[in-house]
């Protein structure tokens, strides 16, 4: 299997004694630096700092009708992500958003990194498809009069925001006071772009003492650290019809805030997936979709290759480690490729690459599908990424790496097949395993369908009612998938049927790891779940971390955030960490602070107290079969001050 291609080109221009000099980006793809919060004049938003809900109401009004009605405007200073260079942005101070906006075109100028955040937005009537923004950055703001005023915010990215404001030139008649101020927006009665709108949260920490009113058809000026804004009703001589269509439209943002994703992922409510039918793709979804279907093709052997379309003229070369994985039976040492390692001009490959949409059932429901089953069967893939190819044209561009061989002597590869690191990676693995179930299940019907609906990655879990069903699916599955190169290994099922259905794991490899040591599983779980298949049960696996000193706020969540439980089967061990989350921001204490002796005292308690989930079983057949006449469910629910909770039982 050919996965490394040796360059022969000279490729001097891009390593210099050593060295890997990347070309220098245009500047609508450089990015901005992370910005921290500080206590050196820097301010941060609110809701930049704090924890978000799993879907929270997020509201903005802003108007875009022509009428003679000044809305406030400012000219900024936006920093890029390298900062060496700021923008000029025209913003529009918006007291009624609870949140901020930017617009994509000053994003791609300013090369900020984006992170994924879906937000809906609904206008008139509850529509909630005018507007979705797919992602959210973080911006350095500057006021223009005074540098030393620094402002980071949070915005979501929209295509776009609104029309020119104002919408045609205003007719202000300025009185002598307002003529000397220095203005946050020297041109605002000139009808420009908006490309920031700046909510609730902004607006409230750039007022500063001074509020001047004008005579009767004058704007009010409203003293900033922007600078003195403008706003309010404008008299004009004349208005005409189109002045008179005050169209003010009203926006409800319903957003997904993925602030500290780890620990909202713990504590967020779980939500059906499976209930929305029809997934809404985003733009870029789309795009990756679409560039999927035009570009995809075979080889002779019914390898699947992909093309990346792109149109960045620059050649990439990826980063690499070589962790060593102790507790591995098997690849004890993976390279691990980091194409999130950003180059002198701080953009790095995963920045230009599309993520694509979320292609398996959640691990949750394939668990509860996979419990269904009297005969269970499980495999894996063996090295699922490296069965995909990239085109040579592909691979030249994005997948170059530097090897030194045993003499010293630097050489230049590129990498040939589809590599764990890129950001594109799990969905091309993914999308390319059911592809081959398209192409190839026609005449398999009931394998396809487990190949598309029954692999978490490249882990299959799966059952069937005896165990001739399980030979003849094991035999279709293994027929379709090997069509397009993917070999599985590793088959196991329920011990008292393990020797029909062949040799699979080792008897140590009898605890198959859920949704653990997958590539794209980069966090160690404090706990884990595990099935084993001698007992063909389900059991908790605990390892706890080296206890640091001083235990601080940041620590305690650090561990927290690690608890495993897809399932919800130890909901009272997992309610218990949640109240005591309640009762660290309760006690005022700040991150890195050490926490009081009595909050200490019931932390360690209860970490200690985690080691004896050890014990837990719970079998992994619910006793359910394919004939049965009735199945009934019986649920509970109970709530109390400190949290509430339900259970359903087969």
């Amino acid at each position: 299997m050919e996965v490394f291609n040796k360059l022969q080109e000279n490729n001097k221009e891009f390593i210099s004694k050593g060295k890997l000099n990347f070309k220098k980006a245009p500047k609508e793809l450089q990015e901005t630096k992370n910005v921290e919060s500080n206590d050196g004049g820097v301010v941060v938003s609110a809701t930049t700092a704090q924890l978000c809900e799993n879907k929270a109401t997020v509201s903005t009004c802003f108007p875009n009708s022509s009428s003679q009605v000044l809305l406030a405007t400012a000219i900024v200073e936006v920093e890029s992500r390298t900062g060496n260079t700021s923008l000029a942005y025209r913003c529009l101070l918006d007291q009624g958003s609870q949140a901020s906006l930017i617009t994509e075109s000053a994003v791609q100028a300013l090369g900020l990194k984006k992170i994924p955040n879906k937000v809906y937005i609904s206008g008139i009537g509850g529509r909630n498809d005018s507007l979705a923004s797919a992602s959210v950055v973080e911006i350095k703001l500057k006021s223009i009069h005074n540098p030393q005023f620094t402002l980071v915010v949070k915005a979501h990215v929209l295509t776009k925001l609104t029309y020119f404001l104002p919408t045609k030139k205003a007719n202000v008649q300025l009185w002598p006071a307002l003529a000397q101020l220095k203005l946050a927006d020297p041109k605002f009665d000139v009808p420009n772009k908006i490309d920031l709108l700046l909510g609730a949260e902004v607006y409230s920490q750039i007022l500063v003492e001074g509020l001047i009113k004008g005579p009767p058809g004058c704007p009010v000026a409203q003293n900033t650290h922007l600078g003195w804004i403008l706003s309010g009703q404008i008299h004009s001589d004349h208005v005409d019809s189109e002045s008179c269509q005050a169209n003010s439209v009203i926006v409800n943002m319903y957003t997904q805030c993925n602030d500290n994703d780890l620990l909202r992922k713990f504590w967020e409510l779980e939500s059906d997936d499976l209930s929305v039918k029809k997934k809404m793709l985003t733009d870029d979804e789309q795009k990756c979709e679409e560039t999927f279907r035009n570009t995809v093709t075979r080889d002779d052997h019914g390898r699947y290759i992909f093309l990346k379309s792109s149109v960045i003229n620059r050649t990439w070369y990826i980063c690499r480690t070589m962790p060593v994985r102790k507790g591995k039976l098997t690849s004890k040492v993976r390279v691990v490729f980091d194409a999130s390692c950003s180059g002198t001009n701080g953009v790095s490959l995963n920045n230009e690459l599309l993520v694509g949409p979320p292609l398996q059932n959640t691990l949750r429901h394939i668990v509860m599908r996979w419990r269904k089953h009297p005969v269970c069967l499980v495999a894996d893939i063996v090295k699922m990424y490296r069965q995909v190819k990239v085109t040579r044209e592909d691979a030249d561009e994005f997948q170059r790496i530097l090897w030194r061989n045993d003499f010293g002597t630097i050489q230049h590869y590129r990498m040939l097949r589809v590599t764990f690191g890129t950001a594109s990676a799990p969905y091309l693995a993914v999308r390319v395993l059911q592809q081959v179930a398209h192409d190839e299940g026609k005449n398999y019907p009931v394998a396809a369908d487990k190949i598309l609906n029954d692999f978490y990655m490249d882990d299959l879990m799966t059952g069937c009612q005896t165990v001739e069903e399980c030979l003849k699916i094991k035999e279709d599955i293994s027929y379709i998938l090997m069509k397009g190169g993917f070999e599985l290994q590793k088959w196991a099922s329920n011990k008292e049927f393990m020797e029909k259905i062949g040799k699979g794991r080792e008897e140590k490899e009898s605890r198959l790891n859920i949704g653990e040591g997958k590539e794209t599983e980069a966090i160690q779980k404090v706990l884990g779940l595990t099935w084993n298949s001698c007992t063909d049960e389900f059991e908790y696996s605990v390892q706890l971390p080296q206890l640091e000193v001083p235990v601080t706020k940041r620590r305690v969540i650090s561990d927290i955030s690690r608890l495993f439980d897809p399932l919800g089967w130890i909901s009272p061990t997992i309610v218990t960490s949640k109240v005591f989350i309640r009762k660290l921001w309760m006690s005022g204490i700040d991150w890195d602070q050490e926490l009081p002796p009595s909050l200490l005292r019931e932390w360690l308690t209860y970490r200690s107290n985690l080691e004896s989930l050890t014990n837990f079983r719970i079998p992994r057949w619910i006793h359910t079969n394919a004939d049965d006449k009735e199945v009934e469910l019986h649920g509970f629910s109970d709530a109390s001050n400190y949290a509430y909770a339900a259970v359903v039982y087969v």
